[in-house]
């Protein structure tokens, strides 16, 4: 009497069909692996850009701080501010133009404009202006 287990091999149509599955789960899985790695380029990509963004609103800050501590000692100057990549903790340089015209009698119209990097088809760009009032000589009012 012959035992299942003693057969040495599987029938040729069986074995193809043990293959074809093989083949179409491992298919499955790369597909789902690429979708994966997909996934993780775009989240790494959008991270990068939040953070130039945060970075580009932080050197705003700073150049208008800038221009108000400086309007204490005179009128201000306009001027272009190069920055490397170390000064500005990041992966790009970035450059602030400042632009100041008189408003009147009383007030100062700055303009301020930071990109990182500077030039490139990547470029982060924004633009604050700040209408900078003087009540008298000595002390100042700031509106938007």
């Amino acid at each position: 009497m012959s035992h299942p287990l003693c057969h040495a091999a599987a029938p040729p149509a069986r074995r193809g069909s043990v293959m074809f599955i093989t083949l179409a789960t491992l298919a499955v899985v790369g597909l789902i692996a690429m979708a994966m790695i997909r996934g993780t380029i775009i989240g790494r990509r959008t991270l990068r850009a939040e953070h130039a963004v945060r970075q580009v609103e932080a050197i705003l800050d700073a150049a208008e701080s800038r221009v108000r501590s400086r309007l204490a000692a005179g009128p201000p100057a306009a001027e272009t501010i190069d920055l490397a990549a170390a000064d500005v903790a990041g992966t790009h340089a970035a450059r602030v133009v400042v632009t100041v015209d008189p408003d009147g009698t009383d007030a100062w119209r700055v303009r301020i404009v930071a990109a990182a990097p500077p030039d490139g088809p990547a470029s982060i760009r924004r633009t604050r202006d700040v209408l900078i009032r003087f009540r008298s000589s000595t002390s100042q009012e700031t509106s938007p």
